[in-house]
């Protein structure tokens, strides 16, 4: 690979930016099945192995990393463990040869490595096919007529730990998939109080019932609830299940469906929390 004169038209001048299977290469525009690549195999002349950057199958010796080098430039370096302060740098002032494949190369590309405070070689991206131009903004998209703006379970809803909180690691016991309230009333830390457990809407009760585990739980099925989706918000079925709990007003609906209002209470007992069992 080596330097040359700009032409436009060249697509073999044209690289594209591919993230595929989180990895990333700069592939060629006249043959994408071709990337930028750490030369790695046999060469008589000194300077090619693990210098000279070619175009290649992508693979290991392929991906890199953009980084800001500010000013509209960017560095761009190896990113595979063996190679990670290797940089992509040229020998500018004349166009490359065919032959000239060395670090020594006039207009070579190739790839060397650099350490903290050398002066660092960087490259200015040039677009060469601006996108299209987005519609203009008309204002925010009118927001469904019907759908069913949830509420908390609890009215005084305080969070002891959240939806794959990293602090829960501590414990050994997995991920934590749900969302641990409390009620800011109670007079006991890690419960709620009775009959505090509300239906945060419209829903159907799916299953509900009894685990050695998680206590009394249900499954309700919220439909039509708005929810924010790429800044709109639109209509979607919400599923919220309720675990840890003392008792359960519908156990008797095991594996029925089941209706509920907002507001309905959905434990008839003290104490909703267990808090000794695993979850």
């Amino acid at each position: 690979m080596c330097l040359y004169t700009s032409d436009d038209n060249d697509i073999c001048q044209q690289w594209v930016y591919v993230e595929e299977n989180r990895k990333k290469y700069l592939k060629c525009k006249g043959n994408t099945d071709l990337a930028l690549d750490l030369y790695t195999g046999a060469s008589s002349v000194v300077g090619v192995r693990n210098c000279n950057a070619h175009a290649f199958k992508p693979s290991e010796t392929s991906c890199i990393e953009v980084e800001d080098a500010g000013g509209g430039y960017v560095y761009i370096r190896l990113s595979d463990d063996l190679y990670l302060n290797k940089y992509l740098a040229a020998n500018a002032g004349a166009n490359g040869t065919n032959s000239g494949k060395s670090f020594n190369s006039d207009g070579n590309v190739y790839f060397v490595e650099f350490n903290e405070g050398d002066p660092m070689p960087a490259w200015k991206p040039i677009l060469l096919a601006a996108p299209p131009n987005p519609k203009p903004p008309v204002g925010p998209e009118p927001e469904p007529g019907d759908g069913q703006v949830l509420i908390y379970p609890v009215n005084k809803t305080l969070y002891t730990c959240g939806y794959k909180v990293a602090a829960y690691g501590v414990f050994n016991i997995g991920t934590h998939y749900g969302h641990d309230i409390v009620d800011a009333n109670a007079s006991y830390t890690g419960e709620i109080i009775a009959n505090n457990i509300f239906a945060s809407g419209s829903g159907l009760i799916y299953r509900s019932g009894e685990d050695e585990n998680v206590g009394f739980f249900a499954c309700i099925v919220y439909p039509n609830v708005l929810v924010y989706e790429n800044g709109s918000r639109v209509k979607k079925d919400l599923t919220v299940r309720y675990w840890h709990m003392e008792a359960f007003l519908s156990v008797k609906w095991l594996y029925k469906v089941k209706g509920v209002s907002p507001m309905q209470l959905l434990n008839d007992q003290i104490k909703s929390n267990r808090k000794t069992f695993i979850h």
